[in-house]
């Protein structure tokens, strides 16, 4: 992965990294961060602590396409991911005890009723395709991700906004 890095001050640092699949990660820490301009092709942050200004830009290769997101989108869908594994496990090892007579289907039943949060991966959002390519991004990361089905359900995104994802590039 190739990084450059900008850094004018001890309050002012902006760096740039870009993966081998082409995603883009814009960081900055300081006050006054701000995107002044995202036309599709070309995107630019400004940040300006008020002693140092940084201009960060971004163009778009046509022949590989360049994602931005930033850390705080990708903890968002990755705590989401875990969060719905989390879930997954639990129900797993629920009907692990009902199939083992551990508990009745009623109780089984119950349980999952009552405490849906806790084993029931919500319903699909209907998210915006920033969010789902950031989460392109991240997929290669995590284990266990074989399929579209798969994508969906670990980050709790509606089929519909996978295909306005894929219709976009």
């Amino acid at each position: 992965m190739g990084k450059e890095s900008l850094q004018e001050s001890s309050c002012l640092s902006v760096s740039i990294s870009v993966s081998d699949n082409g995603c883009v990660k814009a960081d900055a820490v300081g006050d006054g961060v701000q995107l002044i301009s995202d036309n599709g092709d070309n995107r630019n942050v400004v940040i300006d602590d008020g002693v140092y200004t940084a201009f960060v830009g971004m163009t778009v290769n046509k022949e590989r396409a360049f994602i931005m997101y930033s850390p705080e989108k990708a903890l968002n869908l990755l705590v989401t991911a875990v969060n719905n594994r989390t879930r997954e496990r639990n129900y797993f090892k629920k009907y692990c005890e009902l199939l083992d007579n551990e508990i009745s289907e009623e109780d089984f039943d119950n349980e999952i009723s009552e405490n849906e949060d806790e084993y029931v991966v919500p319903a699909g959002i209907d998210a915006p395709t920033e969010d789902v390519q950031a989460a392109l991004c991240l997929s290669p990361l995590l284990k266990g991700i074989d399929s579209t089905d798969d994508f969906i359900s670990l980050f709790s995104f509606t089929d519909k906004s996978v295909e306005r994802c894929i219709e976009s590039k």
